[in-house]
């Protein structure tokens, strides 16, 4: 293979967010911490999807039947369900050396790409949001009738768990900051919008799955939107300053400018790591 046409496959340009420790500690961490969290994750998920509203005793519990697949809990529950074991398997392959192979590159950079983009922004507005809206008036997000089916240590469970374990995951995983961060808005922008468009269609069909959604008039519901749509930018935008303080001084490796090859960005104190053959496999592709 041409060094030229190496240098353009291994352009971080195309893959921004993949970034090695070498720190087995860690990796063996993450691994028990997504292990754990994934089995409390499927547990949930198995408790609360199969509790039946309509056998409830209340009437007013009915509708919540059709309700539980349409909360933003659920979406971004859903996301992490699904990120976790493709976390668990990169680790994995992490920690044997394996991080060369083409298909533990395309999962890393889903994986990536999965949460900075969707799970963290959304995770982080959502939960933060449920809490402020709880302390202040219970009733605008879940009413206390709810309780007899899904109790408090349930709402933490979705709503306290999920932020602190992104939390921890943007914190415990390395990354770098991509160089147009725009384009990551993409995918967040997608799934925000989708689940906008989908709530007010419920609204418009006068089902309303957070009864603070029955008290807004048209103007007051796109306020709510464009709010939506920018605390999610202010989350999306925050977690990249995090990643500055975090993983700036750990990084081994610095972006790769148009003439380098992945060699000559290693760090030089961390080339001394790498035998001369390793060196010559990242350049070569060989």
């Amino acid at each position: 293979m041409r060094l030229s046409h190496t240098m353009t496959l291994l352009n971080l340009s195309a893959l921004p967010y993949i970034v090695y420790t070498k720190n087995n500690k860690l990796l063996k961490f993450r691994l028990w911490l997504n292990g754990f969290a994934l089995i409390h994750q499927l547990v949930m998920a198995i408790k609360l999807l199969s509790i039946n509203f309509r056998d409830a005793d209340d009437p007013k519990l009915w509708p919540y039947q059709q309700y539980k697949w349409k909360f933003i809990t659920a979406w971004f529950n859903i996301l992490i369900l699904g990120y976790l074991p493709i976390s668990i398997y990169c680790d994995w392959r992490e920690l044997n050396g394996k991080t060369d192979e083409r298909h533990v590159k395309v999962l890393n950079q889903v994986r990536f790409i999965c949460f900075t983009s969707m799970i963290l922004p959304t995770t982080a507005f959502s939960d933060i949001l449920f809490w402020r809206l709880w302390n202040k008036n219970r009733e605008l997000v879940v009413p206390a009738f709810v309780d007899t089916l899904v109790p408090l240590w349930a709402q933490h469970c979705m709503h306290t768990a999920s932020l602190i374990f992104v939390i921890l995951d943007l914190v415990l995983v390395p990354r770098r900051r991509p160089d147009n961060l725009i384009l990551g808005l993409v995918p967040m922008f997608i799934f925000i919008g989708s689940y906008a468009i989908m709530l007010l269609n419920c609204v418009y069909n006068e089902e309303y799955i957070y009864p603070v959604l029955k008290l807004l008039s048209p103007f007051k519901l796109f306020l709510l939107a464009m709010f939506t749509f920018l605390e999610n930018c202010f989350y999306y935008t925050c977690q990249w300053f995090i990643i500055d303080m975090i993983w700036d001084k750990h990084n081994n490796v610095k972006p790769i400018k148009s003439h380098e090859t992945l060699s000559e960005s290693i760090n030089p104190v961390a080339k001394k790591h790498y035998t001369r053959r390793q060196i010559s496999r990242l350049s070569y592709g060989a």
